[in-house]
């Protein structure tokens, strides 16, 4: 099993959330039935997760990111950004 996150993640891209949500459940040993069957989903729905996060509606994520001992965190962009202000 590798080493689990110990740092803050960034997610600043469409397309870094499924490889993290992945590696997330994998440093838990977890299959993703495993990680289904504890918030009450099929394999299935795992993999949509994980494949197509942008599909997910924000209570799974968060029901998933729980279950495996992570939150989301907001907070200003670093560094040099290429979207306009959202305000």
């Amino acid at each position: 099993m590798s080493a689990s996150f110990q740092h803050t993640l960034a997610i600043r891209q469409n397309g870094q959330f499924g490889p993290i949500l992945q590696k997330l459940r994998r440093d838990k040993g977890w299959s993703q039935a495993e990680l289904g069957s504890k918030i009450g989903l099929s394999q299935a729905r795992i993999s949509v997760i994980e494949s197509k996060p942008e599909s997910v509606s924000i209570d799974q994520m968060l029901t998933v990111l729980m279950a495996l001992g992570y939150e989301i965190n907001v907070a200003p962009r670093t560094g040099k950004t290429d979207t306009p202000d959202l305000w």
